[in-house]
């Protein structure tokens, strides 16, 4: 909410190379929880784009991200291995 209009910001990146190897039970992965604070974001901000990685910034493992239920999103990756 602080940052919903603020026109210096020009996006959220949710995670920079989110790290997850084994997800404990009861917690969420990244992938889930990439969902949930996406959504919380939009719940406020309309405007700004969110951007998000797959873990490690892999561009490999990017299949394994849930598309984003949200508008303007832009999804990224590091090209580690081109």
């Amino acid at each position: 909410t602080k940052y919903a209009n603020e026109p210096t910001i020009v996006g959220f990146d949710l995670c920079n190379e989110p790290a997850e190897r084994q997800v404990a039970p009861g917690l969420k992965s990244w992938s889930d929880l990439a969902v949930d604070v996406a959504t919380a974001v939009r719940a406020v901000d309309l405007v700004h784009p969110i951007v998000v990685q797959p873990v490690y910034g892999n561009q490999s493992l990017l299949k394994r991200l849930k598309p984003l239920p949200v508008s303007n999103v832009l999804y990224s990756f590091h090209m580690y291995f081109p």
